[in-house]
């Protein structure tokens, strides 16, 4: 099978090269918005179905294992944590996070005000006659009003609070499934915050030495000869690593470069689309 021969192989490479086109930031014309004007050779007429053939395909989850995809997992968290209204709360890089929202505290019932005592008068021999005892103020219309205000208050803002605390079980949960059994053991009986930012102070390389472990793995995978890889693979690899390059901004994936990389490793083992692609590239 050759690189742009019809099937499946050729979709998943043709996602990874679209995918390095897309990545080229505002500041530098995209090679991707020539692509609907570009009249593609026959042979590479798949361009569109790849892309989204890509995107119907299943994610799987990050399992954290260790230093080397910290990054990759606690991006997974805070996704998962902005789904349900929770990242500003737990987010371990975060200066003063906010308090967690306490369950409300039903309103009380509005009661008849106890009557003044009045003084007693004094009977024969200066003893003090006995009074019966005044009937209380009953309850105003207006205070059943404001009562039944607090008390739709109280039911929002419950139903408000037992929200948060499902989805702060859902995140907790999904915190302890995505990590191996080790670092599950050793955030045992902690917060969610607190499980998040232990993690982080054991697990999180520094920026500069992910920059260089993403840059590694970038240079190691366009180094690899075709002619010995399975192309899927390849293409999958090659998504997967740009993707993760984009996210810290890596030089090496800005404005065309990728294009040109994939292109280039790419040159060996089929010379037309390596040359259909720099001149249309050479033309921006």
């Amino acid at each position: 099978m050759t690189l742009l021969s019809p099937g499946n192989t050729t979709h998943r490479f043709a996602s990874a090269f679209v995918v390095s086109l897309k990545l080229s930031p505002p500041v530098e014309p995209s090679v991707s918005k020539y692509l609907p004007a570009v009249s593609l050779p026959p042979s590479s007429n798949t361009f569109n179905n790849a892309i989204m053939s890509s995107q119907g395909q299943a994610v799987a989850k990050v399992i954290l294992k260790g230093s080397e995809n910290w990054f990759e997992w606690i991006n997974q968290v805070a996704n998962y944590a902005r789904q349900l209204s929770l990242w500003q709360y737990v987010d371990p890089d975060a200066v003063g996070r906010p308090a967690l929202p306490t369950k409300p505290e039903m309103p009380a019932a509005p009661k008849p005000t106890p009557a003044p005592q009045p003084q007693a008068p004094q009977g024969e021999g200066g003893e003090a006659a006995a009074a019966p005892p005044p009937a209380p103020t009953p309850v105003t219309e207006e205070q059943l009003r404001a009562y039944d205000r607090e008390l739709t208050i109280f039911r929002i803002n419950l139903s408000e609070w037992q929200t948060f605390s499902r989805n702060l079980a859902l995140l907790d949960e999904e915190i302890v499934k995505t990590v191996i059994a080790t670092y599950a053991n050793y955030v045992s009986g902690e917060t969610t915050a607190d499980k998040l930012a232990k993690l982080k102070n054991r697990l999180a390389p520094s920026d500069w030495a992910y920059e260089e472990e993403i840059r590694r793995k970038y240079q190691a995978v366009l180094g690899k000869s075709l002619a010995k890889v399975s192309l899927l693979a390849w293409a999958d690899d090659v998504e997967d690593i740009l993707l993760r390059a984009q996210k810290i901004n890596l030089p090496e994936v800005q404005g065309t470069y990728p294009a040109k990389a994939i292109l280039g490793a790419i040159k060996k083992v089929n010379g037309t689309f390596w040359q259909y692609w720099v001149e249309e590239i050479e033309k921006l």
